[in-house]
């Protein structure tokens, strides 16, 4: 939806199920547009998210008028996942291919494709979400150099695009925890180093097309401040193309045997939920956290939580981190695209998971206001 400001704020619709364009236009007939109706606004923004089939297979202006349609439209894509973001399991797949693969460019670039045909006129600058170059088990310096002329060679054929009357799209690397690219000094080394490198005399192509996504469940699952991630990245012209507005799990106390009982119950096979203890403990799925972790200090887990909710006593959400974000960014001077991404709805402990799609509907457009009303 648009914001009194002009800013723009919606819900990413990885959370639906769909490979192909057919079962994504049809998770938003049944869901999105309930959303919208809950939220009582005539047009709902969208975070897009298109597998590589479903990309493959749309028309985009057939798509942009089917959305229109329904009283929707799309200011950003999540590009980060590939495909089969909803199969049994996931884990470390939703990282492949990674950006020393020929197949995220061309991915990303069809993306720009669609994208810049659906987004509405005032959507000056859209942007596409991208994975922080890969995962960082087999990872080495050969292939940062080799994700950073990737990167670049994409923002060489949007400047192109945009030259030839298309608009200026940004690519924006997402930060995640066991990525390379997970803590905001990390990309802050990137950008300033192996990306300014590969562009050499162009450095007008990262200032123009490339940046980053904030999202606040990962960096707080980093246990980072959001003044010092926003001071970082602003203080060294690193663009924040988008917000992913969404909350981790927290246990505040992990002495209390029935919080982290709590917290088992978020285990499940699809997703990887890496976790993390303030000063110290580093594990890369919840399960390890119960045998590794001191017990002495708060551990936060990838665990994206719903935005408008928090759990009283030991075991809580960083909620309360997130609203301090949105209050430092209402402000509009450092981005203008907020996108509720909680994906996690099919994978709740299965009492807290919605029964059906009127309940999720319900749910999502809880996120949404809640979010709103944070940034009114």
């Amino acid at each position: 939806m648009r914001l009194p400001d002009g800013a723009q704020l919606g819900y990413c619709t990885n959370v639906h199920a769909g490979e192909s364009a057919s079962e994504v236009v049809d998770s938003l007939r049944r869901v999105a547009v309930r959303v919208r109706e809950h939220l009582g606004v005539g047009s709902l923004g969208l975070g897009l998210y298109l597998s590589h089939r479903a990309a493959s297979e749309v028309e985009p202006r057939k798509l942009r008028d089917e959305l229109a349609g329904l009283g929707l439209y799309a200011f950003t894509f999540n590009g980060f996942p590939y495909g089969g973001f909803h199969a049994e399991r996931v884990k470390e797949a939703v990282y492949r291919p990674d950006w020393t693969d020929p197949r995220r460019a061309e991915h990303t670039l069809r993306l720009a494709t669609i994208l810049d045909a659906i987004a509405p006129p005032e959507v000056a600058e859209p942007t596409i979400s991208s994975l922080p170059l890969g995962w960082r088990i087999g990872w080495s310096a050969e292939h940062t150099d080799a994700a950073a002329r990737a990167l670049v060679g994409v923002a060489r054929e949007l400047r192109a695009r945009a030259e030839r009357g298309g608009r200026r799209i940004r690519i924006c690397l997402e930060a995640e925890p066991g990525c390379i690219l997970e803590l905001t000094p990390d990309v802050v080394r990137f950008f300033d180093g192996p990306l300014t490198r590969a562009a050499g005399g162009e450095r007008e192509l990262i200032d123009a097309h490339l940046g980053v996504c904030y999202d606040l469940c990962h960096q707080a699952v980093a246990f980072e401040n959001p003044a010092d991630v926003v001071g970082m990245l602003t203080s060294s012209g690193i663009r924040v193309g988008k917000v992913q507005v969404s909350s981790a799990l927290e246990l505040r106390d992990p002495t209390d045997a029935s919080a982290r009982a709590r917290l088992a119950a978020f285990d499940e096979p699809r997703y990887l939920h890496q976790a993390r203890a303030r000063d110290g403990g580093y594990v890369d799925d919840l399960p390890e956290s119960f045998e590794r972790f001191p017990r002495d200090r708060p551990w936060r887990v990838h665990f994206h939580s719903p935005i408008d909710r928090d759990f009283t006593g030991s075991l809580g959400t960083t909620r309360t981190e997130l609203q301090s974000a949105l209050a430092l960014l209402r402000s509009g001077k450092v981005t203008t695209q907020y996108e509720v991404e909680t994906y996690t709805w099919s994978v709740l402990p299965e009492a807290e998971r919605p029964a059906d799609d009127a309940a999720l509907a319900r749910g999502l457009a809880r996120e949404v206001a809640s979010a709103r009303d944070r940034l009114a």
